[in-house]
């Protein structure tokens, strides 16, 4: 009597057509996540766009704080190293009201052209940061109310239009 080999060419799923639909209730029985794969595709679809949806505005979100949080930490820059113990340069101080506008033009003109005029005429001590876009604002909406002594003080830093006599041409 001869043996016949059995056949090892087909694993026990290929043997068995209803093997993987078998094997997906198990899985399902055990694991109650899964289901089976076709009936669990388009809810596992539903589920990823709904979970992808709810981290798009989780992201803008903290997107939204991020920036917001550097925003104020840069405006508050000076304030917050202060507190640290951490000494900047002092801006320039802004002139008192009590100089008239003469003064203040020339305060802001010699901020912008020659500091140790500022420093010997105004009394300033020390070393300031000088914001020349700001002092230059101040100067040009000084102009217009100054003495034309005091033009000709600027004149000599600046080109100064003066408003009263047209400008000729060299």
């Amino acid at each position: 009597m001869e043996k016949q080999p059995k056949d090892r060419g087909l694993s026990l799923i290929q043997a068995n057509q209803h093997a993987e639909d078998m094997f997906a209730r198990m899985r399902h029985a055990l694991i109650p996540g899964i289901g089976p794969r076709n009936a669990s595709a388009p809810v596992r679809k539903r589920e990823t766009r709904a979970r992808a949806q709810a981290a798009l505005g989780l992201r803008i979100t903290l997107s939204i704080l991020i920036f917001s949080f550097a925003g104020m930490m840069f405006a508050n820059r000076d304030r917050l190293l202060a507190s640290f113990g951490y000494e900047g340069v002092p801006a320039l101080p802004i002139p008192g009201a009590a100089l008239d506008n003469d003064d203040q033009a020339l305060y802001w003109t010699y901020a912008l052209y020659d500091v140790a005029k500022l420093r010997s005429r105004f009394g300033l001590r020390g070393y300031y940061a000088i914001d020349a876009a700001r002092a230059r604002r101040n100067l040009d909406g000084l102009l217009n109310s100054v003495s034309l002594a005091t033009l000709g003080e600027i004149s000599r830093y600046a080109p100064v239009a003066f408003p009263s006599v047209p400008r000729s041409k060299p």
